[in-house]
């Protein structure tokens, strides 16, 4: 029988196996499994992408190196882009950061986003991504994993590993609600995150099909008051910041509304345009296109002034009802990411954010881009939460 020597599993050397306590050691192999590990092509592709040791650094088989594969080339993970990013992605040309910084080394990142494709969070997601692929000169893959208001998402990006390498784009105050409402079970709160690059804020558009008979947001009410909880309204999932929206308008107006709740802001834009929905309670990015084409009509907004995207349309304070409320997306990591793997990042994505034509861009979409740093970005989430706080208790009252 021939010698030869088998690759270890956990050190991928060449005349070790692993043996007994966690030691390396040889062992003969048949002629078959001799010809499998000293040169077999299986063996090299089982290597690629090997979570604790990098198939990068030990792609060397048979005499032969092959390049890793990295977790972006793997066969259906990498989600399609939208028409919008795919429009937006060349205007991304923004100047690289010093290559002499060693982070993260040539390791792809991935962004899970836990929002349905094709809505406001996925796309800005998307357009960041585009951009710090040539910021940090490696690639950058958007994952979806939508459900539960975003909950799905944020529990499996938790699982990650603290290395900078696995992010998240999420929602304030959405987010926050997880931990608030008991009744979720969320396993985390806000010491399991690192705020690395806040992107934007954005407040609650409630909008209309442009041949309702509701012109403001009082016809709105009064249409509920007569017949409480028979019209629809949609919003991108139970919890999210829309929905808090509608929670909060019925609180201040005394009524009660069916919310109809998606995995995110594009399939409930779909429900209002296809008329299985009255109303729709979306972000800037989701009513601004079809506002802009004369298919809906914007009641009003949640922010403390108006949107500077939709200056023609007032606020709900400013129609009698004090109700504000807004979307804050942004990029977080796990507790425990190192200092230089988050100050790449925040770095990374105020480079891209900086360009006049990614501010364009973002702006045709719907949303005004608004960069904060991790400092900020984690004084931001404290008051945000500071505020969430008796809100969540008073709905819980009903």
């Amino acid at each position: 029988m021939a010698l030869a020597v088998a690759p270890c599993l956990a050190h991928r050397r060449r005349g070790a196996a692993r043996g007994a306590g966690g030691l390396c050691r040889t062992r003969p192999l048949g002629p078959r499994r001799a010809r499998r590990a000293t040169g077999g092509r299986g063996a090299l592709q089982r290597l690629a992408g090997h979570g604790r040791h990098r198939a990068t650094r030990h792609a060397r088989a048979g005499g032969r190196r092959r390049a890793a594969r990295t977790p972006a080339h793997r066969r259906g993970r990498m989600s399609m882009t939208t028409r919008r990013v795919l429009l937006a992605a060349p205007l991304l040309a923004v100047p690289r950061l010093a290559a002499a910084q060693s982070w993260p080394a040539g390791r792809a990142i991935t962004i899970i986003v836990p929002y349905a494709p094709g809505g406001g969070v996925d796309t800005a997601a998307r357009m960041i991504a585009a951009g710090l692929e040539r910021e940090l000169s490696t690639g950058v893959q958007v994952l979806n994993r939508p459900g539960a208001g975003s909950q799905i998402g944020i529990t499996e990006f938790l699982r990650s590993r603290p290395d900078g390498l696995t992010l998240t784009f999420a929602v304030l105050p959405t987010l926050i609600t997880h931990y608030l409402d008991p009744s979720r079970r969320a396993p985390y709160t806000r010491a399991d995150f690192r705020t690395v690059a806040l992107h934007h804020i954005s407040p609650v558009s409630f909008a209309v099909r442009s041949a309702s008979p509701w012109r403001s947001i009082a016809d709105l009410v009064e249409a509920a008051r007569a017949r409480p909880e028979a019209i629809s309204v949609s919003d991108s999932g139970l919890m999210a910041t829309p929905h808090l929206g509608v929670l909060m308008l019925q609180m201040a107006a005394g009524v009660r509304f069916n919310s109809i709740h998606f995995n995110g802001g594009a399939p409930s834009v779909t429900a209002l345009l296809g008329g299985h929905v009255d109303v729709l309670a979306g972000g800037g990015s989701d009513v601004l296109g079809p506002m802009t084409e004369g298919q809906f009509r914007v009641l009003g907004t949640t922010g403390e002034q108006r949107d500077p995207l939709l200056p023609g349309v007032p606020t709900l304070r400013e129609q009698g009802l004090d109700v504000v409320v807004a979307s804050a997306g942004g990029i977080l990591a796990p507790a425990g990411t190192p200092d230089e793997a988050v100050a790449r990042v925040a770095e990374a994505v105020r480079a891209v954010m900086a360009a006049p034509a990614y501010d364009q861009a973002m702006r045709r979409f719907g949303l005004v881009p608004d960069w904060k740093g991790p400092a900020e970005y984690a004084a931001y989430w404290e008051r945000d939460e500071a505020r969430m706080r008796p809100i969540m208790a008073a709905l819980a009252r009903g």
